[in-house]
């Protein structure tokens, strides 16, 4: 039935003018006519079914050619792009082939490809492996800080620290010093939930945290936090080392990746257990051990590793640690040919980075402790991260995944 409520017949047929009064009710030619134009009409409603089919495929608004449409182009494959240059541009797909132009030729090509462990497999013997991201091709420099704000049971009740303000008097001072320094990732100590959760407030979502006290109070202490807009999280994980009377603590460690440049970077936060609780030297020591093979670990594929924290040691620290872990500490603490370099002052606060991380312009801003915003100075260092001279080896591949990336393995200098 149509809009008018009217039931179709034969003279509504596309091509059937209908009767004339000049023309006989009922011949031979008008029944051929008649019947030509319900055939007409069966034919077309299968193509205009496809028709409307190929263009949502399509992602476009179906739509009714006004003439038959030329047969379409050939479809050329897609170039692969030069060794390190960004795949970015040109139309995408997912596996289905339904996203972009050229959809379904691509989800048959796709079907068709290597999946991505066969591809692992077949540039393994070239020491290329998967990565995911383009490689980078530039240096990358930021500001890191490891700041102990001093917690916040420390400056309340019947035992407070006498001469300082309770911890969210003190925060915004210390903001401003995250700031005035241009801090974009930091590892923080003594970070207690009542100033993570203020912190957090007062940021409004521009600074991202890890834990926080996502894992209850005792692992919120030492949480590492970054810029959301300079940098987002690839991986997490906690470590634990002895804290008071051995007993295990959790520590943080993140993995990120720089939004603009695609650099990565592991970073942790650590607190080594004081003598608060008594004599706690041998706990130091193994965690001192438990941290220098975890740098190892964290960057035997070439990522660069930078570690910060209150360890409460200073040389006894230093000297053991750089030489376990082959870091080298922002203060200039290191360990070559078996021999420890130290410098005129050494804080039990640090900024350590891998080889092949490059730190400088260290300040210890004791103004913090002065002021009364925390009895720690803040610790701040630039960290550079060059850009790997293999780059240019890496190999862009099609596979059942889309386009991935394999590159040299990454080897820390």
């Amino acid at each position: 039935m149509d809009e008018g409520g009217r039931t179709p017949h034969d003279d509504d047929l596309p091509g059937d003018p209908g009767p004339t009064p000049s023309a006989p009710a009922d011949t031979p030619r008008r029944r051929l006519s008649a019947r030509s134009g319900v055939l007409e009409a069966l034919i077309g409603i299968p193509v205009l079914a496809a028709l409307v089919v190929v263009a949502v495929t399509a992602g476009q608004s179906p739509t009714v050619p006004a003439a038959a449409p030329a047969p379409p182009a050939a479809v050329s494959p897609a170039l692969t792009p030069a060794p390190g240059a960004a795949a970015t541009d040109g139309p995408s797909t997912d596996v289905a082939g339904q996203v972009g132009d050229g959809g379904l030729v691509a989800g048959r090509a796709r079907q068709q490809a290597s999946t991505p462990a066969e591809i692992a497999r077949e540039l393994a013997p070239k020491g290329l492996v998967l990565v995911d991201a383009p490689p980078t091709s530039v240096d990358l420099s930021f500001k890191v800080a490891s700041f102990n704000v001093l917690g916040a049971s420390h400056t309340s009740g019947p035992r407070k620290r006498r001469g300082y303000p309770g911890a969210l008097q003190r925060l915004p001072g210390q903001i401003q010093a995250l700031q005035q320094y241009g801090i974009s990732v930091a590892g923080m100590q003594e970070f207690q939930v009542p100033q993570v959760r203020a912190f957090e407030r007062a940021v409004g979502g521009s600074w991202d945290i890890f834990p926080g006290d996502t894992m209850g109070p005792l692992l919120a202490d030492n949480s590492i936090i970054w810029r959301s807009d300079v940098w987002e999280l690839v991986d997490k994980r906690v470590t634990d080392i002895p804290y008071f009377g051995g007993r295990p603590r959790g520590m943080p460690q993140v993995l990120l990746r720089h939004r603009t440049t695609g650099h990565r970077i592991w970073i942790g936060s650590f607190h080594n257990p004081a003598d608060v609780h008594g004599p706690a030297a041998r706990f130091r020591a193994q965690a001192l051990a438990i941290e220098a093979r975890l740098a190892r670990e964290l960057g035997a594929d070439g990522t660069p590793v930078i570690f910060t924290g209150d360890m409460n040691d200073r040389a006894e620290f230093g000297c053991p640690f750089t030489a376990q872990s082959g870091m080298v500490s922002a203060d200039g603490t290191r360990t070559e040919n078996g021999r420890c370099i130290l410098p005129r002052r050494v804080w039990i606060d640090w900024i350590l980075g891998s080889k092949g991380v490059t730190l400088s312009d260290y300040v210890a801003d004791y103004g913090i402790r002065d002021r009364r915003l925390s009895d720690h100075p803040i610790i701040v260092s630039t960290a550079t991260l060059p850009a790997p001279k293999t780059a240019s080896k890496c190999q862009i591949r099609p596979s059942t995944k889309g386009s991935i990336w394999f590159c040299p393995r990454q080897r820390a200098s």
